[in-house]
């Protein structure tokens, strides 16, 4: 099936979810009547505006679980 006009997606990543995380994932995808892949492009999206700042450059990211 050939992609929507006007959505350009160029990449495509593989992640390894735990059961836990990606059933959390589905749920709030669920909750907001979304695609999987639409929740997680729009996590990434507001990841990168929250970490990808010129006040942030010094700041390392917080990739630590807790």
């Amino acid at each position: 099936m050939p992609r929507p006009k006007g959505r350009e997606y160029n990449y495509r990543v593989t992640v390894n979810l735990s059961d836990e995380h990606y059933a959390a994932l589905n749920s709030l995808a669920e909750k907001n009547q979304a695609a999987i892949a639409w929740t997680v492009r729009r996590a990434v999206m507001e990841f990168i505006t929250k970490y990808d700042s010129d006040l942030l450059q010094e700041r390392f990211l917080p990739l630590e679980e807790g």
